[in-house]
């Protein structure tokens, strides 16, 4: 017979205690936005763990090409995409779309989440990266695309704020890498913004 005896100083104990309460006391701010989407962009929330969302997006046209594209929906283009919550941090997507017969994944973590309490943080940041290859076979005569000129990667940075239950806010600074022959530059910079507004409620 066998058996191991482990002696913790108070001092020790009581400051693991208090980490431990200071975990609990720790409030992380939810449904910033309704959705892991703004628009055609994408928002600082997550699908939860576990959970598979099939999507399907449409880009239409200019409202001003008038009746005869009927204000844009003649041009639509159609997006299906497969997205999975893989933790609370992490989820990510693959999908396909009808502009250049392009395909894409994508993975977006979550940094750091805003929070109150005793470890209060006022902002919640993600970071957000994707990858696409066009399939477009080129038109008679033409020169085909290499592998690396049908593909293009972006980067964001998604920072947001819940300013209160009817206002959210979001910034995203953007890189994007397209290797396409006869555009300059390769390397585009942007930013964006987005929100959320509560007109009504349910």
């Amino acid at each position: 017979m066998s058996w191991t005896s482990v002696i913790y100083p108070q001092n020790d104990i009581n400051d693991l205690l208090d980490k431990l309460s200071d975990l609990t006391d720790i409030d992380f701010t939810t449904a910033t936005f309704k959705s892991t989407r703004i628009m055609n962009g994408h928002s600082v929330e997550r699908m939860a763990p576990g959970v598979l969302d099939f999507r399907i997006s449409h880009r239409f046209g200019r409202i001003n090409s008038g009746a005869y594209e009927f204000f844009g929906l003649d041009q639509a283009n159609i997006h299906l995409s497969l997205e999975y919550g893989i933790s609370k941090w992490l989820m990510v997507g693959i999908g396909r779309g009808t502009y250049e017969k392009t395909f894409d994944g994508f993975a977006k973590f979550t940094v750091v989440r805003q929070s109150t309490g005793k470890k209060s943080f006022p902002l919640s940041v993600s970071l957000f990266s994707s990858a696409a290859y066009r399939t477009l076979k080129p038109a008679p005569l033409e020169e085909d695309y290499t592998f690396s000129e049908r593909t293009s990667c972006a980067g964001q940075l998604l920072v947001a704020r819940k300013m209160n239950q009817n206002l959210s806010l979001q910034l995203m600074p953007s890189v994007i890498s397209r290797n396409v022959p006869g555009t300059e530059p390769d390397i585009l910079w942007a930013a964006g913004a987005g929100g959320r507004i509560k007109l009504a409620r349910r």
